[in-house]
């Protein structure tokens, strides 16, 4: 495992800008100026694995292979940590790797299987989208300091000194290729998304002012303290 602190002449934004391209980028920046709520921003990408769940069908990308397994996507999920030991250091407070991505609220599903399903499934997104990242760039939004986590794990849970190496190699030639990209390319507008559709209201006024009133019928019998109500 390599945790090196390197030199990084430009911003967090910068680097993940820069890298937007990259498989599967994950960017977790902390802008709150707090000690232990915002200390810390990560950048990862072209994670060692990648899990997707549409309900029970589950969709495992690995070492560029595909396979489709079916049952709990919180247990598989367990199962393919289990393989993995990220371990930890002195040098590094913060975690060094692990599974980033999203959980999706009908994932309930499998935690309490008696709520009843009335969300239709018309996005087509995935209920779960993570990956296993096992190498990434960490700022400390204290200090100001970059460092540098490759732990060189290898699809079989396995640690290799020369995969740990290659991959600190390349982030030390993102970070120097970012650097020269600021000032440049950076500072151009970002593209625009092209037309977009007309916002609309699956709720009309009416019916959202009668369940505002019937949230604070529940709030003032002590069933509820918050609801998330929007139009």
């Amino acid at each position: 495992m390599i945790v090196e602190q390197v030199q990084c002449d430009t911003s967090p934004w910068v680097v993940a800008r820069h890298l937007r391209h990259e498989p599967w980028l994950v960017f977790l920046e902390s802008t709150l100026p707090d000690p232990l709520l915002g200390q810390y921003t990560f950048l990862a990408v072209r994670p060692l694995l990648r899990l997707r769940a549409w309900g029970a069908s589950c969709e495992v990308i690995e070492a560029g292979r595909r396979r489709w397994l079916y049952g709990n996507p919180w247990m598989l999920l367990e199962r393919l940590y289990a393989r993995y030991e990220l371990g930890t250091t002195a040098e590094a407070p913060w975690p060094l790797g692990g599974f980033f991505g999203y959980w999706g609220y009908d994932l309930k599903h499998f935690l309490e299987p008696r709520l009843p399903r009335r969300a239709a499934a018309d996005l087509g997104l995935p209920d779960l989208d993570v990956g296993l990242y096992d190498n990434l760039l960490v700022w400390d939004n204290q200090t100001g300091y970059c460092w540098l986590v490759a732990t060189g794990l290898q699809p079989d849970g396995t640690r290799n000194a020369h995969r740990a190496r290659v991959q600190a190699d390349r982030w030390l030639e993102r970070i120097e290729a970012a650097v020269a990209w600021e000032g440049t390319e950076a500072d151009r507008p970002l593209e625009t998304p092209g037309r977009l559709p007309e916002p609309g209201s699956s709720l009309q006024r009416d019916g959202f002012l009668r369940a505002v009133e019937r949230t604070l019928e529940y709030i003032a019998a002590g069933d509820i303290y918050q609801v998330n109500l929007s139009q």
